[in-house]
């Protein structure tokens, strides 16, 4: 008799091991981090009157790929040019403007870059109207896609500015 109550209470702790275990995996597993991407504005200034928006990210791991659409009010803006920066250097870069309001950024390497708060590019625009003067762009990103050397998706989260 005594033999069962200890072999059963064995099976109690050993479930109680078992059942923590899983729902600890469970419970971490969930917590995947997504790397955040964002638009910084610099205004015009007399030198140069033109907006620059750097995209940043807050946190790249072997960053090879990426997809970022950007959308602008195009009776307020247009927009004139990207520039990668010195982290993206030997990335190629494709900025497609055809769609107006719209610049498609597309990057790639094989080789990733790595780091906290890497500015990925500058894009530049200027104001559609006569007068220069007025409110800066509203920008927003719609999609956004991040890969890494490994070819494997980066979760990625974003907002507008």
């Amino acid at each position: 008799m005594v033999i069962k109550k200890q072999m059963l209470k064995e099976k109690k702790r050993l479930l109680l091991h078992v059942f923590v275990l899983f729902f600890a995996l469970f419970s971490f597993s969930s917590l995947v981090y997504a790397a955040e991407v964002s638009l910084v504005l610099v205004a015009p200034t007399s030198s140069s009157p033109q907006y620059r928006v750097s995209v940043k990210i807050d946190q790249a791991d072997k960053l090879a790929g990426l997809k970022i659409i950007i959308t602008h009010d195009k009776k307020q803006f247009e927009f004139v040019k990207s520039q990668k920066s010195a982290a993206t250097n030997s990335f190629m870069h494709i900025a497609n403007d055809k769609k107006d309001g719209q610049v498609v950024v597309v990057m790639a390497s094989a080789k990733g870059v790595s780091g906290k708060d890497v500015n990925l590019l500058d894009l530049e625009y200027k104001s559609a109207q006569q007068d220069a003067g007025g409110s800066p762009p509203v920008l927003k990103i719609t999609q956004c896609e991040l890969m890494s050397e490994d070819l494997k998706e980066i979760p990625c989260s974003y907002y507008k500015i």
